[in-house]
């Protein structure tokens, strides 16, 4: 299927010595066939070309002659839906119609040739043109000879796509040849029209095109110089134009080679293999730029690979390379084509770039290797993946800011040390993307990193190039994996930084900016600066290290704990919240004071503070924290001598935990652990756990309370009290340690507590409520207030008064010692519990007695007639007389006397239903004392 020829131009007239007209144009070639419909689809099957553009007519004397007419399009195709060519198909563009001649005389001008045809043009939007033949534009034609000769005419595109489109490629596209220059007439006029055309696209794309090539796009080839004297070669066509959408290669790509010049010309330079002014573009197999050609003078430059411009962003997986210069046989090579040309756009190549090599020259003049990659006017960018391999110089603008990246999800490696001799003029460096880049070797260039995403990897500081380059941070990761210190500032943005510590590093920059410190990796990283940065600091794992608040930045900025240790080499306060989410540790080697509050985020599934380090850890604040306690060296403590200060939650106590508040406390925790507790603080801390730390406590002033009225609340372990030692439980205690000093005890509370241990505190101690078992010793003075009871078969050293309202205990079988005076108080009780007569005492007082108060007895089991040793006594007795109260079931209380009588003796007389009587021998004086003295008689 053919279009029409285009009609040929008519002659001038050619009438000697007469200036006549020019010759008429040739006629554009037909269309070969012309599909139109909205959304209409179908396949092609037969061979379609496009018309020829008629011949521009001839001239007689110095007239412009005609110019040849276009070629017709091959194939033109408007409001398509889907249309498919198939693989047996070849779409032509028509050939451009030839110009016409000047006449004999040399005064007149050739014409111009026509245009070549474009193979298939696509217009519309929304339809899909499917390639599976061969498509081609059409050659352009010839110009015309004359005094000044006609130019030759482009090639046809092979495809033109109009906005909107879609193309899929699985055949050949390639674009026309250009028309072949015009000749001089005998005035040997040398003109620029002598030069051969340019070829036409392989494919030029409109806006918002979406194309898949799977096949192969050429660029058309130049046109020749049909001199032999003059006139250089007509330059290749480019590949592929692409304006912006979706274009994904996977096929070659191939600019037009150029095509020979004269005998004093140039070789006509290789078409691109590319041109992209928009977004979308990857390439996923091989992008070459044409060959440049060959002259008798000077050889052709090769074509670039790819030339991206205007915010374009083009991403490599496969091979661009430059067109390699063409041959100068009288002089130079031509240049070998740039891999890529930049301007104004991004390049993304995890695949090969280089250029092309230069073309051989007379006597080795060669041209120059094209660059592989050349930064040329705008702002630019070069990110490399993992698997990039650039062959040849990468060429930045310097002073354009140009930017070299390290990006993609593959990690991979970057060796700094091109930097300044590889790559050249780039100012400004990033790493993007999740993946780890390692920086391998050094560069003394400045090299001011800015990390995006993923991790940039350094085993040494000079990998990132001259300190004054500094550092910056937007949400990625600088990971060492050896140790070094840095003196360059770094910079948080908005997105934080982390830090990965394989190994130990020091920071003595400043930090600053808006964004958080992240520390994790097993090393120590040590921030020595006085920091500004405001975001905060989240360690997650390895130790952070500072001396001073102001390392860690504004003192805005909070500090969190997802894991981790924050050591601090010297002592200082802070004032800043803390936050535990995965848990977190204090090592202390110097104090340090909390003054913020530390809190989890999920309560009861909250982090665990842990404290480190011989210094001790103070914290002020109303702490909320959840997850728990752990000291394994050093001091935790509570408060600072003020009325704040406080935690919640279990504490394993491996070290000494201390409270230090001067108003009242209640902590609720269980304190376990081989560590000791210190209560320091005019207030009053009550435990109300049941506390299993073994390492002893120590109470430096104010009181510590053991239970708060409820049934919980202990320690074990022996307290060193020179304060308050308070009992206060509503069930019964026992309590084995030692108490020694000079503090008091208080005992309150409904409960029995039972002391067993061999006390030494010299304090006195108070019965306030309950009853105190003494089945230890006690030190100092004993007073025993109303509601208050003692009793036990140990000893008490101090003088000991029961007050009116109190009670002192005793049972047959068991004996208190009291190491001073014992004084019964008016309004007292002595309550006994007694079995069979015995003549051991119930208690035994080593100085003096004063009896007052009311006796009760208790039957134990077998309570009878007889004597029961109430008291012993050392020193003197006051008798003010104990009444008997209570007496067991069966027994007259008139039955039952006190008897005083016998010195340093207080018994218990019993005759229910006898009389009770005395022997006292022959002596007289003896009769009637209430005192067995025996004797004869």
């Amino acid at each position: 299927m053919t279009g029409g020829d285009g009609g040929h131009g008519g002659d001038g007239s050619r009438a000697p010595f007469v200036h006549h007209g020019g010759g008429g144009g040739g006629g554009a070639g037909g269309y070969g066939a012309v599909v139109t419909g909205s959304g209409l689809s179908g396949d092609i099957g037969v061979n379609i070309k496009g018309g020829s553009g008629g011949y521009g007519g001839n001239q007689g004397t110095d007239a412009e002659q005609g110019s040849g007419g276009s070629g017709g399009v091959g194939l033109w195709l408007s409001g398509i839906g889907q249309v498919t060519i198939s693989n047996s198909s070849t779409i032509q563009g028509g050939t451009g119609g030839n110009a016409g001649h000047a006449g004999g005389f040399t005064n007149g001008f050739g014409g111009f040739g026509g245009y070549g045809g474009d193979g298939v043009s696509v217009s519309g939007s929304g339809g899909h043109l499917i390639n599976h033949g061969k498509i081609n534009g059409g050659t352009g034609g010839y110009g015309g000879t004359g005094f000044r000769a006609g130019a030759g005419a482009g090639g046809g595109n092979g495809v033109s796509l109009g906005t909107g489109l879609t193309l899929t490629n699985n055949g050949t596209i390639t674009g026309g040849t250009g028309g072949d220059g015009g000749l001089t007439g005998l005035a040997s006029y040398q003109g620029p029209n002598m030069s051969g055309a340019k070829g036409g696209y392989g494919v030029s794309l409109g806006n918002n095109v979406n194309v898949t090539n799977n096949n192969t796009i050429n660029g058309g080839m130049g046109g020749t110089t049909r001199s032999l004297l003059t006139g250089d070669g007509g330059g290749g066509g480019t590949g592929v134009g692409f304006v912006g959408g979706s274009f994904t290669n996977n096929g070659p790509i191939t600019g037009g080679a150029g095509a020979a010049g004269s005998a004093s010309g140039h070789g006509g330079s290789g078409g691109w293999g590319m041109y992209i002014t928009g977004n979308g573009a990857v390439n996923n197999h091989t992008i070459r730029g044409g060959q440049g050609a060959a002259s008798a003078l000077w050889g052709g430059n090769g074509g670039d690979g790819v030339s991206i411009t205007d915010g374009s962003t083009f991403i490599n997986h496969g091979t661009i390379a430059g067109g390699t210069g063409g041959e100068g046989r009288g002089d130079s090579g031509g240049d070998g084509g740039r891999g890529a040309y930049v301007t104004g756009g991004t390049l993304v190549n995890s695949g090969t770039i280089y250029g092309g090599d230069g073309g051989k020259g007379f006597d080795g003049n060669y041209g120059t290797n094209g660059d592989a990659i050349n930064f040329g006017s705008g702002t630019n960018k070069l990110e490399l993946w993992s698997g990039s391999t650039i062959n040849g110089y990468v060429r930045a603008t310097t002073g354009a800011n140009d930017t070299l990246a390290l990006g993609g999800t593959v990690n991979g490696s970057f060796y700094v040390s091109e930097i300044g001799q590889q790559y050249q003029g780039f100012e400004a460096f990033e790493k993007t993307g999740s993946s780890t880049w390692t920086l391998t070797g050094t560069t003394d260039d400045v090299t001011p990193w800015t990390i995006q995403q993923g991790t940039l990897s350094v085993s040494r500081d000079d990998s990132l190039g001259d300190v004054s380059g500094g550092l910056t941070f937007d949400g990625g990761t600088l990971e060492n994996t050896s140790a070094f210190t840095t003196a360059r500032t770094i910079t948080l943005s908005s997105g934080g930084g982390t830090f990965n510590t394989a190994a130990d590093l020091t920071a003595s920059g400043v930090i600053s900016g808006p964004g958080a410190l992240t520390k994790i990796g097993a090393g120590t990283l040590t921030l020595t600066g006085d920091n500004t940065y405001t975001g905060g600091t989240i360690i997650e794992a390895g130790t952070l290290s500072v001396s001073s608040d102001g390392n860690l930045g504004a003192t805005t900025g909070g500090l969190i704990f997802i894991g981790g240790t924050l050591q601090n080499t010297a002592a200082f306060t802070t004032a800043r919240n803390i936050t535990l989410i995965g848990g977190g540790t204090f090592q202390t080697d110097a104090d340090l004071t909390v003054n913020g509050v530390i809190s989890d985020v999920i309560p009861q599934v909250g982090g665990a503070l842990t404290k480190t380090g011989n210094g001790t850890l103070t914290l002020t604040g109303s702490n909320t924290y959840s997850g728990g306690t752990t000291i394994n060296a050093g001091t935790l403590q509570i408060g600072s001598g003020g009325t704040s200060g406080s935690i919640i939650g279990d504490v394993v106590n491996n070290g000494n935990l201390a409270f230090d508040r001067s108003n009242d406390l209640s902590y609720g925790g269980t304190i376990s652990g081989t560590g000791a507790l210190t209560k320091l603080g005019a207030g009053t801390l009550t435990l109300t756990g049941n506390n299993t730390y073994s390492g002893g406590t120590t109470i430096n002033t104010g009181t510590l309370q053991i239970g708060n009225g409820g049934t919980s609340g202990s320690i074990i372990g022996d307290v060193a009290n020179n304060g308050v030692l308070a009992f206060n439980r509503a069930n019964n205690l026992s309590y084995g340690g030692t108490i020694s000093g000079t503090g008091t005890l208080t005992k309150s509370g409904a409960g029995i507590l039972t002391l067993t241990g061999a006390n030494t505190y010299s304090g006195a101690t108070t019965v306030q409520a309950g009853t105190l078992m003494v089945n230890g010793t006690v030190g100092g003075a004993v007073i025993v207030a109303a509601g208050g009871t003692l009793g036990g078969f140990g000893a008490v050293a101090g003088v000991t008064t029961v007050a009116s309202g109190g009670t002192l205990v005793g049972r047959q079988g068991e004996v208190l010692n009291f190491g001073s005076d014992l004084t019964l108080s008016s309004g007292s009780n002595v309550n006994v519990s007694l079995g069979r007569p015995e003549t051991t005492g119930l208690f035994n007082v080593a100085g003096n007695l004063t009896l007052d108060g009311q006796l009760n007895v208790t039957d134990l089991g077998g309570f009878s007639v007889g004597v029961y040793r109430l008291f012993d006594y050392g020193g003197s007795l006051t008798d003010n007389g104990l009444a008997i109260g209570t007496v067991p079931h069966g027994v007259d209380r008139d039955d039952v006397t006190v008897q005083t009588a016998v010195a340093n003796q207080v018994n218990l007389i019993n005759v229910t239903g006898v009389t009770l009587r005395f022997w006292d021998g022959g002596n007289p004086a003896n009769h009637d004392n209430n005192v067995v003295n025996g004797g004869n008689g």
